[in-house]
C-alpha cells in the first residue's frame, strides 16, 4: 500500500505524443493506461492521432464502447467535446477520473492516512508464527500445499509446508459475511470460467473479503474528490487478492524457456 510518488506523477495530464513513432511502436501498457487494466484495451496513440487529426477544437467525439476511458481523455485535453457510452459502470467511473484527475498530492496524502489506519491491521491476517508475513497460499484443489512467506527483510523469503497454525488462522474468517451492500450478480461465460452461481466466496476468501471491507471503510471516509481514484485503485488491485490467480510450472514467463520455478498469474482481468 505504500505510495510511490513517481507513480502518483502519473495524474499530470498531458496529451499522448501522435508522432508517427508511437504510433508504430505504442508504449501500450505504460503512463496512465496502466492504472487499471481493463479488458480490452487499445493502444491510445493511434485513436489520438485520428482526434487531433481528424477533428478540431469543439468537435464532438463519440466512443459507443468506453472501456479503459482512454479516448475520453484524450478528446477532453484536445479542447473537443465527448459523448461515451459503456453497459459497464466501472468503464464510466474510470472515464470520469481521466478527464479530472486528482491532485498527485492529494492523493499521496490520502494513500498514506489509509496506511496508517488499515496497513497495521491487514498485515495481523498475515502474520506467522515466526514473525513474518504470508504472501501467497499454494491450493491445489482444497488442499493448501505451502506457504509462501516474506521477512520483515524485505529479500528475505521462501516457501514451507502449511502448519497447524496456518489452518487455524484460514479458520478464523471461513464464515466471514461481506459487507458489500448489494448481492453480486455474474452470468454464463466459459471464456473467464463463470456461471450464474458464483457468490463472492467462490471469488475471495473471507480473509481477502476482511481486507477488503477494511478498505473499503477507510476509503468511505475520504473527500469525494479523491475517493473515485481510490476505489478505481482498489478494483484494480483486488484480483491479485482473489482465486483467480494460478501458480504454473513449465511456462517460462519471463525468458520464453521452459522451468521448474513455480510462477504466478492470473485470469481476474476477465472480469
Amino acid at each position: 500500500m505504500k505510495s510511490n510518488f513517481k507513480q502518483l506523477n502519473l495524474f499530470e495530464a498531458e496529451p499522448t505524443n501522435t508522432s508517427p513513432e508511437t504510433i508504430v511502436l505504442p508504449r501500450g501498457y505504460k503512463g496512465l493506461a496502466a492504472f487499471h487494466k481493463y479488458w480490452g484495451k487499445k493502444p491510445i496513440e493511434s485513436l489520438a492521432f485520428l482526434i487531433e487529426n481528424l477533428t478540431k477544437k469543439g468537435d464532438i467525439v463519440l466512443d459507443p464502447f468506453l472501456g479503459s476511458g482512454l479516448v475520453a481523455r484524450e478528446t477532453v485535453i484536445r479542447q473537443r467535446l465527448f459523448i461515451g457510452i459503456d453497459i459497464n459502470p466501472v468503464a464510466v467511473e474510470l472515464s470520469n477520473l481521466l478527464i479530472d484527475l486528482p491532485s498527485p498530492n492529494l492523493l499521496k496524502e490520502a494513500i498514506d492516512k489509509l496506511e496508517i489506519s488499515v496497513k497495521s491491521e491487514i498485515y495481523k491476517t498475515y502474520l506467522l508464527e515466526d514473525g513474518k508475513f504470508a504472501t501467497h497460499y499454494l491450493w491445489n484443489g482444497n488442499k493448501l500445499n505451502s506457504v509462501w512467506q516474506l521477512s520483515q527483510k524485505r529479500n528475505e523469503g521462501g516457501k514451507r509446508l502449511p502448519t497447524n497454525y496456518d489452518y487455524q488462522l484460514l479458520k478464523q474468517f471461513e464464515e466471514y459475511q461481506p459487507q458489500i451492500p448489494r448481492p453480486i450478480k455474474f452470468f454464463q461465460n466459459s471464456r473467464i470460467n463463470t456461471n450464474d452461481s458464483l457468490t463472492l466466496k467462490d471469488l475471495f476468501t473471507g480473509r481477502a473479503l476482511h481486507n477488503i471491507d477494511l478498505l473499503l471503510g477507510a476509503i468511505h471516509k475520504q473527500p469525494d474528490t479523491i475517493k473515485s481514484a481510490l476505489l478505481l485503485s482498489l478494483t484494480s488491485a483486488s484480483g491479485q487478492m482473489s482465486n483467480m490467480v494460478f501458480a504454473i510450472t513449465g511456462r517460462g514467463k519471463t525468458k520464453s524457456q521452459p522451468t521448474n520455478k513455480i510462477e504466478v498469474g492470473s485470469w481476474v482481468i476477465g472480469y
